[in-house]
């Protein structure tokens, strides 16, 4: 009997290999880079009165910023500067910046 062009023997043995040598791609997309990674990081503003003294230097409410401003913040604080696919948010439950940036 012929399965997809080979004997049932030679299916079976291309089998038990894979088993015991785990998969070995098939295709050229498997060895092809993968895209760049990414790590999902929190500011949290803790002092006494940093956001507020925020707010009151960009005339606004910490969920009110852009995210070109909450960049801004970012990187006053980190020195990282977050991802523009991803833009940073500010999250209101945990009062910090939610931000993503490449880490290869």
């Amino acid at each position: 009997m012929s399965l997809m062009g080979i004997d049932e023997d030679e299916y079976w043995e291309n089998y038990r290999e894979e088993y015991e040598h785990g998969f070995r791609p098939r295709s050229e997309w498997a060895d092809m880079e993968r895209g760049p990674e990414y790590e999902d990081k929190n500011l949290f503003l803790d002092e006494e009165g940093q956001t507020e003294e925020i707010e009151a230097e960009f005339g606004c409410r910490m969920n009110e910023l852009s995210d070109e401003e909450l960049s801004e913040i970012v990187e006053r604080f980190t020195g990282e500067w977050p991802d523009d696919e991803n833009g940073p948010r500010w999250n209101r439950k945990l009062d910090c910046i939610e931000y993503r940036i490449k880490t290869a």
